[in-house]
């Protein structure tokens, strides 16, 4: 029962955060004194108490979570949680992420959810890198997941009609 109450207690404090920092007028003032306990949070061995931290990190878009998001990307075994902060990344637009993201997005055991928010989180971070990615996706492209990540990707960056893409050839067409 203790543990039980716990639980609703972090999941309950967090998603009363998140909603306090998405209504951003309630929290002008207090907003840095809840990041240090919802980081702590993200290491909760219950991984619903680590998303619920995760998303109101996400809607505070404040720098200090960027290391400890990043480290659930390597660290977490939950590919929810992982998708969850590679979405987060994206709302913080800090460029260091670019790379973190970049590496989770081609990560071998990354699941579908995890490469289409590092797709968006790259998008919103400003990478505009997008013929390697595409043609990292295009060599790996053996299955439909694949492909749809693919199209996700082009309409992500706003590629132009004349796009040729090919399973080793990414090129301009004149």
């Amino acid at each position: 029962p203790h543990v039980l109450s716990l639980y609703f207690v972090k999941t309950a404090t967090a998603n009363q955060f998140e909603f306090f920092f998405r209504e951003e007028e309630a929290m002008i003032n207090g907003k840095g004194l809840a990041i240090s306990h919802l980081v702590r949070l993200l290491a909760d061995r219950d991984a619903d108490v680590t998303r619920c931290a995760i998303d109101a990190l996400r809607e505070a878009e404040d720098y200090r979570a960027l290391h400890p998001l990043i480290d659930l990307l390597d660290t977490h075994p939950d590919s929810h949680v992982r998708a969850d902060a590679l979405r987060a990344l994206g709302f913080l637009r800090e460029r260091a992420a670019v790379e973190p993201v970049m590496r989770a997005l081609f990560a071998d055991r990354a699941s579908r959810p995890e490469r289409q928010n590092a797709l968006i989180a790259l998008r919103r971070l400003g990478s505009d890198d997008s013929g390697p990615m595409i043609r990292r996706l295009l060599d790996d492209a053996d299955d439909e997941q694949a492909l749809q990540d693919i199209d996700m990707l082009i309409g992500l960056f706003d590629l132009r009609e004349g796009t040729v893409l090919t399973p080793r050839n990414v090129t301009r067409a004149v």
